[in-house]
């Protein structure tokens, strides 16, 4: 475990840094930024959520079925950062799409975010449900991710 938790707080460490000295005067566009924004967000939470359950998930089991379930939440938000970025950068020349394929990302992520925090007799009970949900999250991202190649 201690392996674990280094693995993970020292990544979360390192993208809370580079959110904090990245230089906001820069060329990049409006677009582009909170895009890196998103990423980073993304990067940070789901390495911080990590170490918190690999350093306290032996303090209970109460807190451990917690911390596990922040964890996989965790996993749901970085997911969802990386697929809103695929459609943000894929479908730039598209507006109309992309705001098609926002909108299904908004609510696959909300399922994706929101389903591990709930109480265990509205989660999922099974991980292989969890699982199928983080798989649909991420196929709907290869449309984009294919447009994005083909140019």
């Amino acid at each position: 475990e201690t392996v674990n938790v280094h693995s993970h707080l020292l990544p979360a460490l390192y993208f809370a840094w580079i959110a904090a000295t990245d230089e906001p005067g820069g060329p990049a566009t409006a677009g582009f930024r909170g895009c890196t924004t998103l990423f980073l967000a993304g990067a940070f939470a789901v390495h911080l959520c990590s170490a918190l359950y690999h350093c306290f998930s032996a303090y209970s089991n109460t807190a451990e079925a917690w911390l596990l379930r922040l964890d996989l939440a965790g996993i749901g938000f970085f997911i969802l950062a990386c697929m809103i970025n695929g459609v943000v950068l894929g479908f730039r020349c598209a507006p109309g799409w992309r705001a098609v394929y926002l909108t299904t990302q908004s609510c696959l992520g909300t399922v994706t975010l929101l389903a591990p925090l709930l109480p265990k007799r509205w989660a999922f009970q099974r991980h292989s449900s969890l699982v199928a949900v983080y798989t649909a999250v991420v196929c709907s991202g290869l449309i984009p991710a294919a447009t994005q190649s083909a140019r």
